[in-house]
């Protein structure tokens, strides 16, 4: 989530982007005007000690997620800021929590194997279809590609039940409180 602050008149504006498109203007820390927009540039009319004012965000890229919110009045910039995600730096703090997903992806050894089978198989599959006639080898080499893709299926079913029957319930030191 991106955080823009300005100061206007002894009064504090914020904008919060996320990265879902959910915008957010807060005026001394009350929300002031709200949108979810898929645009790359979007403006906020809001009102600020009589004055009205425009608060306007721009996607500068796509690619690294650059954003720039204006503070503008009359048509005149009063101030601007540029951020960018990274998925490095020191801008960007990620929770254990929120880094958590990385460990629940991993996969056991039995379906990595597998998945490597069926990919070298279907690899297989479309270099004999090219460049063999049809006949006996294109349909004799289905029924093994059918039987791993089967197999490869049912192991990740197993291996991700078993994973969650051996994970241990968490609960939070907050949830704790209120039981």
């Amino acid at each position: 989530m991106f955080e823009f602050k300005f100061d206007y008149q002894h009064h504090n504006i914020t904008m919060k982007v996320d990265m879902l498109g959910h915008e957010q203007v807060f005026v001394d820390k009350k929300l002031v005007s709200s949108s979810r927009k898929w645009v790359l540039t979007n403006r906020h009319h809001i009102v600020v000690g009589q004055q009205p004012l425009i608060v306007e965000v721009k996607v500068l890229s796509m690619l690294s997620s650059q954003y720039q919110v204006s503070l503008l009045k009359d048509q005149q910039c009063l101030s601007a800021q540029v951020q960018t995600f990274a998925f490095s730096g020191d801008n960007i703090n990620f929770s254990k929590e929120e880094l958590s997903w990385q460990q629940e992806l991993k996969l056991g050894q039995r379906f990595r194997v597998l998945a490597n089978l069926l990919y070298f198989s279907l690899i297989a599959y479309v270099v004999l279809g090219e460049n063999v006639a049809d006949g006996a080898y294109q349909s004799l080499f289905f029924v093994p590609i059918v039987l791993v893709t089967v197999a490869g299926v049912a192991l990740f079913i197993n291996e991700s039940v078993t994973d969650l029957c051996l994970k241990e319930p968490t609960i939070s030191p907050d949830a704790a409180l209120t039981e």
